[in-house]
């Protein structure tokens, strides 16, 4: 889905409302979601309340969030590959 976005920063940077996420910083959050799991797993759970949160401004390029995706998915799966279901 990452790949299918437009790569410019023209696109990434749309947003269709001032109080929403940019089409890049949804990316980007995208991007960001296999590491939640990596800390919610590896440690005592995760507290969204003290959450510092996630710009809604994209610095990235489409490249550089697919990159992060990638890394953030490769260390997802080598986690579950090495967790117990035992806790």
């Amino acid at each position: 889905m990452l790949g299918a976005l437009p790569d410019s920063a023209d696109a990434l940077s749309w947003q269709p409302h001032e109080r929403v996420f940019s089409l890049g910083g949804l990316a980007d959050h995208l991007a960001q979601l296999p590491h939640w799991g990596v800390r919610i797993v590896t440690g005592d759970g995760y507290d969204l309340a003290r959450s510092t949160g996630h710009p809604r401004v994209c610095s990235s390029t489409l490249a550089a969030i697919i990159e992060t995706f990638d890394r953030h998915a490769a260390e997802w799966r080598s986690t579950m590959a090495a967790v117990s279901d035992r806790k």
